[in-house]
């Protein structure tokens, strides 16, 4: 399963803080429908927007919750989401791997999610 996501985020005291996330799954059963409201059981809603206290977090569960039905989830989002992801993994005690292209990091896999950075 694929999962193109997007963000915002609030500057505040120098520091960037993620406060909106919108996320769309593609899947074959996402396709198949013209309404993207619908809501499956293998990958819940087609579309989602986490705008809560912690969205990176939100957004971590809900790949979690999902990876069962899937062989692979395979996360594309922005290069500057790393250090929000890798912060978020810290905490929650996982072991990143990393692809990378000299010191620059194109992806990262931890528990069959794949986050690949655009």
């Amino acid at each position: 399963m694929y999962v193109f996501s997007d963000s915002e985020c609030t500057l505040a005291l120098e520091k960037h803080n993620p406060n909106l996330i919108c996320a769309q799954p593609m899947s074959s059963k996402c396709e198949t429908v013209g309404d993207l409201n619908v809501t499956f059981e293998e990958i819940g809603k087609c579309t989602l927007v986490f705008w809560v206290q912690d969205p990176v977090g939100k957004f971590i569960e809900y790949l979690r919750q999902y990876r069962r039905f899937a062989d692979g989830i395979y996360a594309i989002t922005q290069l500057s989401w790393k250090q929000f992801l890798l912060r978020n993994f810290l905490e929650l005690r996982w072991t990143p791997q990393f692809i990378m292209d000299g010191t620059k990091i194109l992806s990262t896999i931890v528990e069959k999610l794949h986050f690949l950075f655009f």
